[in-house]
């Protein structure tokens, strides 16, 4: 299909959602097979490390970054940003939009980039996150199964857009992806303090329970 504009669906600010043009996403998603069951397990011990790791690091990074984060939508979203989008829309050039997403290598290759960026990016201010430890800061760990979300806007607007359209959390929230037990990505991602209050709200807002919080003591050295 030829493309005349490719997006990233976000619904980042407190506009109630609406319909994506012709069909809604939301009816994509029901037609797609990736709408299964959720199932989780806990990482494996070498994913604990480097989330462990990774938290560490973007807990230090985010009180430079956001020495005041007030706004979810604007205080998770800095210029660090990723290459690419984990989930986007299409529009043909007939004016119809199409469901994409990357494959799980492309989503990899795009959250791994964007950390290493992050704590490069912690180095050069001087700072070394520990690594035995998990550094919390007060936030919380989110886990996102992103291709079960019904992508209808509802944990954005609940979340003061925390949550983007698609159900992904800010980009500077982001700590690694993983595959679940059934075959499908899982994000992982740090909540800071601030925010945990409004990502509680996009998770009761969620029809697919996509999101779900991790119990962080799995990740304790």
């Amino acid at each position: 299909m030829e493309l005349s504009a490719t997006r990233a669906l976000g619904n980042t600010n407190n506009a109630r959602p609406k319909a994506h043009g012709t069909r809604s996403v939301g009816s994509l998603l029901r037609q797609s097979p990736r709408a299964l069951a959720y199932h989780v397990r806990m990482p494996r011990p070498a994913d604990v490390v480097r989330i462990r790791q990774r938290v560490n690091v973007t807990a230090m990074w985010y009180r430079s970054a956001h020495p005041r984060p007030t706004d979810p939508a604007r205080d998770t979203r800095s210029h660090l940003a990723p290459a690419g989008a984990l989930v986007m829309v299409t529009t043909g050039a007939d004016g119809t939009e199409d469901l994409y997403r990357p494959t799980s290598f492309e989503r990899l290759a795009i959250v791994d980039d964007l950390l290493t960026r992050r704590e490069q990016a912690l180095e050069a201010s001087g700072l070394i996150a520990p690594t035995k430890v998990l550094m919390l800061a007060g936030g919380r760990v989110l886990e996102c199964a992103i291709d079960r979300s019904e992508h209808d806007g509802l944990a954005g607007y609940h979340s003061r857009g925390l949550f983007d359209g698609f159900d992904v959390p800010g980009h500077d929230t982001w700590l690694a992806l993983l595959r679940g037990d059934d075959g499908h990505d899982l994000l992982y991602a740090w909540v800071p303090r601030e925010f945990v209050a409004d990502a509680d709200a996009g998770l009761w807002a969620s029809a697919t329970r996509c999101m779900r919080w991790v119990d962080e003591s799995g990740f304790k050295g």
